[in-house]
């Protein structure tokens, strides 16, 4: 039984080392594909945007590892999402509230508002069922996430950009808005075939739960 669980942990290692080299160099390759065309200050305005976004959420990574050792322990998978859904929804309520106007305000970048409410969201929903799969240890489908994510967020510029006919900058905000949902959906539909989504409901604290914020 070690054995069986020992050979499992080398297989993800090996495969999430190969998922990281896919995705490192699709990335790479499309960010120096764009900069030999695309305007400089729209890369550098994409950018400043997603990186305020991304710093504005990712205070919801810290929630992973904890799920993943609390859930370990204690198996209550409801109370532990239901924890992460409320601290997602207002960090993402927060983010909205605050960052979308200081970007388009404070920053006056020129980017319409419906892009990035869209970025918000999309990214919101990434990262819930990125931690979901996390702290199931669906070391399959993270895997294959790893990889799935550049790929999708360069087809969906393709078709934006050419089957659409919208500009190089449009062309990016969307593309990560639709890779967000996409990468989502696959998560949600992967984790749906093994695990049962838990209802949302109140959160009942206990020894546990009360370790499991404080280790947040």
């Amino acid at each position: 039984m070690e054995n069986t669980s020992l050979q499992r942990v080398k297989q993800a290692v090996i495969a999430g080392f190969w998922a990281s080299l896919v995705s490192i160099s699709v990335g790479f390759l499309f960010k120096l594909w764009l900069a030999q065309w695309v305007a400089k200050a729209d890369l550098a305005l994409f950018h400043t945007v997603i990186d305020i976004i991304s710093l504005s959420l990712i205070l919801m990574t810290g929630f992973r590892s904890s799920m993943v050792v609390t859930y370990s322990q204690t198996k209550q998978d409801m109370d532990i999402t239901n924890i992460f859904r409320y601290s997602l929804i207002a960090m993402v309520l927060l983010t909205w509230g605050l960052v979308l106007p200081y970007i388009k305000h404070t920053l006056q970048l020129n980017i319409e508002y419906f892009q990035l409410v869209g970025i918000v969201l999309s990214m919101g929903f990434k990262v819930y069922f990125t931690n979901q799969i996390a702290m199931y240890r669906l070391y399959a489908v993270s895997n294959k996430v790893t990889w799935l994510e550049p790929v999708a967020q360069v087809v969906s510029f393709l078709i934006c950009f050419y089957a659409l006919k919208q500009t190089a900058i449009a062309s990016l905000f969307y593309s990560v808005t639709l890779s967000s949902l996409i990468i989502a959906l696959y998560m949600y539909l992967k984790k749906r075939k093994d695990i049962a989504t838990p209802p949302l409901g109140a959160v009942h604290f206990d020894t546990d739960l009360r370790s499991f914020m404080k280790k947040v």
